[in-house]
């Protein structure tokens, strides 16, 4: 657990805190930080077991999810219409039924200049520098110097 104030709390800080959530060591930042995540306003300048007190009324949400497991790749991972409308009714959102999904995902490789495979998400394009402009001088300009 990091004791730097500021630091963004991590996954498995977050996990710490839902096996214990009255450890010494999370800050009133971390604190702030989990209640923001859960869809409510930071509590300015409140004493930590205040901050203690509002995580207790809320409904704190365990972070298992088939992508976060080891031997999951994010890329391979998709939802089904089912999974989603189970989701859905978890969160009482029946208003909008689902229909159709779209899965979005890294497109193909292609090949650049050199023969090697580069995806387009990490194509690098390199930009010419700029020219300096040279400032032109009018004859009026050259005449007035000289007299």
């Amino acid at each position: 657990m990091r004791k730097k104030t500021g630091a963004k709390i991590q996954l498995h800080d977050y996990e710490v805190f839902l096996e214990n959530p009255y450890r010494l060591d999370f800050t009133n930042d971390h604190l702030n930080q989990i209640i923001q995540m859960h869809g409510f306003i930071k509590l300015h300048k409140r004493r930590k077991e205040e901050l203690l007190e509002a995580l207790s009324t809320i409904d704190l949400m365990h972070p298992p999810r088939s992508t976060l497991n080891e031997g999951s790749s994010p890329y391979d991972s998709s939802l089904t219409i089912d999974q989603v409308n189970k989701d859905l009714e978890a969160l009482e959102w029946q208003e909008c039924p689902v229909q159709s999904l779209q899965t979005l995902g890294p497109s193909q490789p292609t090949i650049d200049g050199a023969g090697n495979d580069v995806s387009p998400a990490f194509k690098i394009t390199v930009k010419k520098p700029r020219t300096k402009r040279r400032k032109t001088r009018r004859i009026s300009d050259v005449s007035r110097e000289f007299a």
